[in-house]
């Protein structure tokens, strides 16, 4: 079971000309990333599982199988959790997260913050690997060096960043106490210092062992005081000390990651699996581990902890897998929401070009695919996500050609547009390695497919009887294009994100004539475009072309005016200068939200003014750098895809009904502490709020179906207890409708 942690209500005031309606409302903020890379797990008093994974934390209770999560949401400073210590004595556990930020939680998921280690931006990096509790003392292993903790009285009593001789700001993997000194493996092998030591800054106060106390040159990874006994990791070797030297215990195949003791003995982890301290076998891993601790519940079970596929336990020599409920990918590079509401992402890199497939979440579980999903399918790469009318995805792939999914992956296989059913082709390298950018199907049924950087096609139609392959005008082997917009006159649009400006085609219907074709190219050249690099396009409720490109946003308000000989008129959007935009969505009201890397703009309907500005600093949002974003217009979600996770939230930017009914809600309405809903409008609406015998409190105006008050009178005072006249009416259709609302106070 996913138990929902926390719930954050976030609103953004600014003004437009109506009485509380000049807010873009945004509440109920949610945070989803990937917990399947995980990368230290610890056991609290109740025999839970502490999970730091690249994307936050869970705890799991492995005797009843129930995981509570915690990310950014009043729980983290940051999602890439680097070191979990619990410390069952006191009920309390440590979070450090790689970026230097500290957590200190209660078993209950109470959170508290010490930024002291992620404020010292004098060391590049602040990461934190483990600790040891004494009582209230509390030493950290960081990437550069060792501090000790006060918890008492939350003081940091030293720093040390130079151990002994070695090389200044070491990076420490692990620490110990063992016979009353403080060991710790770091890069350059395996140190000691006294506890009883005056100042631990003191060079002379560290002792480094080397090959005359038996141990090899290389980094140290892990080091462990169990079954009275210290043990070491140095690279392949596990060694044991013995009085004042070590001796080697074992030698792996490959670099040790992890000590624990496990039915009593000294185990290691390599990522094949775990092994006795004689080097046995004891669990053999199908997939590479990054470690591995002991559960509590029986001395018989392993946890190891993966970097794909979450946790895992090892019991008589079996490989058993947990299921965590999270999305598989990392970075959200693009997104779209299917006809049943469902979330689909993808995920790409655009440096190594792979990606860990999809994720598909349905509002309560998280569906993941790739290559394991069908023996011919491959979602690796999967790095553009389009929602179709009829409420089916295509996913466009980096060398795998496109997958059309009517259902969740592992409920219906998806099918696919491939060189052997389509006209669409590879490179001119490769052939059969097929990019497919955006898809988009016209008002004819005509599936249009980007085919980037194919050899001689820029976009294919695939029509009911009939298909069709445009190419590029000006240049028959340029067809660097990757977004796609289809306006109200059937002219696709092409954007190129390496330069190319934008390209315009219009077959005018016609798949076997060419004569009459429209093909236009649109560039800062011969235009107004902002930058010839076009990240996205989309068209908007009234039929204008929106144009994100790497030097600002600009619009088409008549793209129908392209012709062969005609280039349309380009608008730049001057409120928002010249931002890198990522990508583009249009709500249900047609306001704009922009995503780029310093987080997002909402802009109003011609873009003229700019509502709200969201980031990581004055909202729940888990990073600034939005690279996807979508507007669910049924439900007015808003989904952020960025590079550290997923965000979401819940806006007022709903599509209207097509006549009124009208619904005030919460029943009773407490005046100034909240905001009345008024749902179920239609379009272009105006609200107005009376009281009984007539008088008016307020005037609001929208164009969702959704209004807000806030319980307050034009002057800006509370209103009254009592009942309450809510007359609505559209300025387009000339409908109304009427309620009530009982407000208290």
């Amino acid at each position: 079971m996913l138990r929902t942690v926390l719930i954050v209500l976030v609103f953004l005031l600014l003004s437009i000309p109506m009485h509380s309606q000049g807010r873009v409302q945004l509440s109920d903020w949610q945070t989803y990333s990937s917990l399947q890379s995980v990368r230290s797990v610890s056991v609290d008093s109740k025999n839970r599982l502490w999970c730091g994974t690249t994307g936050g934390l869970f705890v799991i209770d492995l005797t009843d199988g129930e995981v509570t999560t915690y990310r950014n949401i009043n729980a983290l400073l940051n999602l890439d959790v680097s070191m979990v210590r619990c410390d069952p004595a006191t009920q309390t556990v440590f979070v450090g997260c790689e970026d230097g930020s500290l957590a200190v939680a209660t078993e209950d998921g109470q959170f508290s913050q010490i930024t002291e280690i992620r404020r010292a931006t004098q060391y590049q990096r602040r990461g934190l690997s483990d600790c040891v509790i004494l009582g209230d003392n509390v030493f950290f292993a960081t990437a550069f060096g060792i501090v000790q903790y006060n918890r008492a009285n939350g003081v940091f009593q030293e720093t040390i960043d130079r151990i002994g001789q070695l090389q200044r700001n070491v990076p420490v993997h692990a620490i110990a106490v063992f016979n009353n000194k403080l060991w710790a493996a770091t890069d350059s092998g395996i140190v000691s210092a006294p506890l009883s030591a005056s100042s631990l800054r003191q060079p002379s106060s560290w002792t480094q062992y080397t090959a005359d106390h038996g141990v090899p040159a290389g980094s140290a990874r892990a080091v462990t005081a169990i079954g009275g006994q210290l043990y070491v990791a140095v690279g392949r070797r596990l060694l044991r000390l013995d009085n004042d030297a070590f001796t080697t215990v074992s030698e792996a195949q490959s670099a040790i990651l992890t000590i624990a003791m496990v039915d009593s003995k000294p185990t290691f982890a390599t990522a094949d699996g775990v092994f006795s301290s004689d080097g046995r076998m004891i669990v053999d891993s199908p997939v590479p581990i990054a470690g591995h601790t002991t559960f509590s519940g029986s001395d018989a079970d392993v946890i190891m902890f993966t970097p794909d596929v979450g946790i895992a336990r090892g019991r008589n020599g079996a490989f058993e897998t947990i299921e965590i409920n999270s999305p598989r990918i990392r970075q959200f590079m693009s997104i779209a929401v299917d006809g049943q509401g469902r979330l689909w992402s993808g995920s790409y890199n655009d440096g190594s070009r792979t990606g860990q497939g999809i994720s598909v979440f349905d509002g309560l579980s998280w569906y993941n695919a790739s290559n394991d999903l069908a023996p011919n399918v491959r979602l690796v790469a999967a790095y553009r996500m389009s929602s179709l009318p009829d409420g089916t995805i295509v996913v466009g792939t980096w060398g795998s050609g496109a997958y059309v999914f009517s259902d969740v992956p592992g409920k219906a296989l998806p099918r696919e547009i491939s060189p052997s059913n389509s006209p669409i082709i590879g490179i001119s390298a490769d052939t059969n390695f097929v990019l497919v950018g955006d898809a988009v199907r016209d008002r004819s049924g005509t599936l249009w497919i980007v085919n980037e950087q194919a050899l001689d096609r820029s976009v294919v139609g695939i029509g009911a009887n009939a298909t069709v392959t445009l190419r590029n005008c000006f240049d028959v082997r340029s067809n660097l294009f990757r977004s796609m917009a289809i306006d109200n006159g059937g002219t696709k649009w092409l954007g190129s994100p390496f330069g190319s400006g934008l390209l315009a085609y219009n077959e005018r219907g016609t798949f076997d004539n060419s004569s009459d074709d429209v093909c236009q190219r649109v560039t800062s050249t011969n235009s107004n475009l902002p930058d010839n690099v076009v990240n996205a396009i989309r068209t908007d409720n009234n039929g204008a072309l929106w144009i994100g490109t790497a030097r600002g946003l600009a619009v088409v308000t008549s793209p129908g005016s392209v012709s062969t000989s005609t280039v349309p008129f380009v608008r730049r959007i001057s409120v928002l200068g010249a931002v890198v935009v990522n990508d583009i969505a249009v709500d249900a009201i047609n306001q704009k939200w922009i995503a780029t890397p310093d987080g997002v703009f909402v802009v109003n309907e011609d873009g003229t003014e700019v509502l709200a500005t969201l980031n990581a600093g004055n909202s729940p949002l888990v990073s600034n750098n939005v690279r996807s974003i979508v507007v669910d217009p049924q439900t007015g979600r808003v989904w952020f895809g960025t590079t550290e996770g997923l965000s979401s939230a819940q806006s007022q930017s709903i599509r209207p009904l097509a006549t009124y009914d009208v619904r005030c809600y919460p029943q009773p309405f407490k005046a100034g502490s909240g905001l009345l809903t008024i749902d179920g409008l239609a379009s272009d609406t105006d609200v107005r709020i009376v009281t009984a015998n007539g008088h008016l409190v307020a005037a609001l105006q929208t164009k969702g179906r959704q209004a807000l008050w806030d319980g307050r009178d034009g002057s800006g005072s509370v209103v009254p207890p009592g009942v309450y006249v809510v007359h609505v009416a559209s300025t387009s259709d000339q409908g109304s409708a009427v309620a009530k609302v009982a407000v208290t106070r």
